[in-house]
C-alpha cells in the first residue's frame, strides 16, 4: 500500500503549521492591515491556509520520496538536508509567485511592500527548517519506537522458544518410548541397543546445546535429524520413512535449531502412521530453499493445539526480520519451505 503519511501525527502537525504560517506570514505582509476588522481577517487567513495545506500536501509526497530513497537511520542528516533546502528553494518560489498574483488581482484592494514580503521569504525558509526537523524527529521517534516493540517482541518469542525446546528435552512421552525401545534391544539385540543408545545420546546432546545457539548450520541440523529418525524408525519400523536430497553447497547454510524435528513433531501428531500407511518425509535443497514435505492422512480425533509449535517457529522466523517460512497444504500433501540463510540473502554469523 502506497505511503500517503510522513508520520502517524501528520494531521496535527499540518494544521498546527498551516494555522501558524498563516498567522505570521499575514503579519508580516499586511501588519495592521491584516487586524482592521474581522472580514480581512478571516478571508487573509483562510487564503493562506489554504495555500499551505496544498503546499503541505506536496512537500509530504516529495519527503516521503526522499524518504523511501534514504531510509535509514544512518542517513536521516542527508535526509534533512535534501528535505530542507529542496523546500526552501519550492517556498520562495510559491510565495513570490503568490505575492505576485494578490499584487495582480488587487487582493484585499492592499499594496504589498516588498520590504515585507523579503521578511516573508526569510520566515519561510526558517520555517521550512524547523517544520523538516519536526517530522523528521517524530518519524526517527516512531521507527525507534518500532524497533523496540519488534525487539521486545522478539525478546519474548526467544524466551518462549527456549521454554519449548526445553520441554522437548524433558519430554516424557519421547524420553519412555525411546527408553522402552531401549529395554527391548538389550534384551533382543545387545549390538543395535548400543547403537540405539549412541544416537539417543546425539539427540539429546544437540537438544542441549540448541537452547545457547540462535542459529546453526545445516549440516549441524542434518546431522541431528538423522539421529533422531533412528530413534522414530526403532519405534515406527515401516511406519515412516525419511529421503534427504541436500545439495553440498549449502551446507553452511544457516537454520534455526531443531526446525526440523518440530516440523515432523507436528506431522506425528496430526497423521496416521502406520505400516500400511506409511508417513514419508521428503526433505530437499535448491540454490536457495530446504523443502520439507510429507503426505497428509489425518487422524480421526483431532489434536488440540497441534500447530502451536509449528506457530512458534513461523513466529521466530518472521521476528528475526531475515526470512519468513512459507506453508502450502493440499488435500494429499503439506510443503514447508524455508529460506536458507547465507545463500543469497544476508549473512549471519555462527
Amino acid at each position: 500500500m502506497k505511503e500517503t503519511q510522513f508520520t502517524r501525527q501528520d494531521k496535527w502537525i499540518n494544521l498546527f503549521v498551516s494555522i501558524f504560517v498563516s498567522l505570521v506570514l499575514n503579519t508580516l505582509l499586511l501588519r495592521k492591515y491584516y487586524y482592521s476588522d474581522i472580514k480581512t481577517f478571516l478571508l487573509a487567513s483562510l487564503v493562506l491556509q489554504l495555500i499551505w495545506f496544498f503546499v503541505i500536501k506536496v512537500f509530504t509526497r516529495i519527503a516521503l520520496a526522499i524518504r523511501n530513497r534514504f531510509s535509514s537511520y544512518g542517513q536521516a542528516f542527508q535526509r534533512i538536508l535534501m528535505e530542507a533546502g529542496l523546500f526552501i528553494v519550492l517556498t520562495v518560489l510559491i510565495q513570490i509567485g503568490v505575492v505576485w498574483i494578490f499584487e495582480t488581482i488587487g487582493f484585499l484592494d492592499y499594496t504589498l511592500s516588498w520590504e515585507r514580503v523579503k521578511l516573508a521569504l526569510v520566515f519561510g525558509a526558517v520555517s521550512n527548517i524547523l517544520t523538516t526537523c519536526i517530522y523528521e524527529g517524530k518519524y526517527i521517534f516512531e521507527q525507534w519506537e518500532e524497533r523496540v516493540k519488534e525487539n521486545e517482541k522478539l525478546k519474548k518469542t526467544q524466551l518462549q522458544q527456549r521454554l519449548e525446546s526445553l520441554k522437548t528435552q524433558v519430554n516424557p512421552h519421547f524420553l519412555f518410548n525411546s527408553l522402552t525401545s531401549l529395554s527391548s534391544l538389550i534384551s533382543d539385540n545387545p549390538e543395535q541397543a548400543e547403537l540405539f543408545l549412541d544416537e539417543m545420546a546425539k539427540v539429546y546432546r544437540y537438544m542441549l546445546r540448541s537452547t545457547t545457539n540462535e542459529w546453526v548450520p545445516l549440516s549441524v541440523e542434518l546431522d541431528f535429524l538423522r539421529s533422531y529418525f533412528y530413534l522414530l524408525q526403532s519405534r515406527y519400523g515401516e511406519g515412516i520413512t525419511c529421503s534427504l536430497s541436500v545439495r553440498p553447497d549449502v551446507n553452511a547454510a544457516l537454520l534455526i535449531p531443531l526446525t526440523l524435528q518440530n516440523i515432523i513433531d507436528v506431522a506425528l501428531k496430526k497423521n496416521v502412521i502406520s505400516k500400511e500407511q506409511p508417513l514419508r518425509f521428503y526433505i530437499e535443497t535448491d540454490e536457495r530453499d530446504l523443502v520439507i514435505r510429507y503426505n497428509i492422512q489425518p487422524k480421526k480425533r483431532k489434536v488440540l493445539d497441534e500447530d502451536q509449535e509449528l506457530s512458534d517457529l513461523i513466529a521466530k522466523y518472521e521476528l528475526t526480520g531475515k526470512v519468513s517460512v512459507a506453508i502450502k497444504t493440499t488435500e494429499n500433501e503439506c510443503v514447508v519451505t524455508l529460506p536458507l540463510m547465507g545463500v543469497n540473502h544476508e549473512n549471519i554469523n555462527y
